[in-house]
């Protein structure tokens, strides 16, 4: 009787789901122990943190998990990113048509009273 699985050996963590060598999930486990490294030099204040460095980082980080992720995750971030983006753009022209009215978005209307009819 076969031991159960105590969980994935590494070589599996870099195969995809048919069972390849993924090349995305190489690079992104490698340049997820530059990461590590740089974060520890920072945490160890042998190098100050850069914040274009820090930037950077981050980017191409997300740029290898979009890689890895593929395409799958597009059809269920596509529709939460278009709701973003229409809610961004229903507010900016709300203050776009406010400014054209006469009225001062960033300015606060004052609070109606509950004795005042409308």
């Amino acid at each position: 009787m076969p031991l159960p699985d105590e969980g994935a050996p590494p070589d599996e963590l870099l195969r995809d789901e048919t069972g390849a060598r993924s090349a995305g999930r190489l690079f992104l486990a490698l340049w997820l122990v530059n990461d590590a490294a740089y974060l520890w030099v920072c945490v160890m204040r042998t190098l100050p943190p850069d914040a274009s460095v820090l930037t950077f980082l981050t980017s191409v980080t997300l740029a290898l998990i979009t890689w890895v992720a593929g395409p799958r995750v597009a059809q269920y971030l596509g529709p939460q990113i278009a709701g973003a983006a229409r809610a961004v753009g229903d507010a900016a022209k709300r203050v776009l048509e406010g400014r054209r009215d006469g009225v001062d978005p960033s300015v606060p209307r004052p609070a109606k009273s509950p004795t005042e009819q409308p």
